[in-house]
């Protein structure tokens, strides 16, 4: 069928913005309804942009490997180098 791949590129396409959107948006949500202590973060700007690379990384490893676990993997690396590494637990201290 010609041009069958396009379409399902473009398919393909629309469902990654869509979940990077989510993505985006979970954070803050999160932050507001369950994780009082990270509103301040989690609306923080900077930290959305590298949200968002982080998911348009995994979204090209998903690409790439069609891994659930490498995804999974790379979110988990960034997060705990970001939270002990990069002082990111602080950002989340109730005190």
């Amino acid at each position: 069928m010609p041009g069958h791949d396009i379409t399902d590129w473009f398919q393909w396409a629309l469902w990654a913005i869509v979940s990077l959107l989510l993505f985006i948006l979970y954070h803050p949500l999160n932050a507001k309804i369950f994780w009082k202590t990270g509103i301040a973060t989690s609306f923080n700007r900077v930290f959305l942009v590298l949200a968002a690379f982080l998911k348009i990384i995994c979204t090209v490893a998903y690409i790439l490997t069609v891994s659930l676990f490498v995804i999974v993997l790379i979110h988990w690396v960034v997060v705990v180098v970001w939270l002990i590494v990069f002082g990111g637990i602080t950002k989340f201290d109730n005190n």
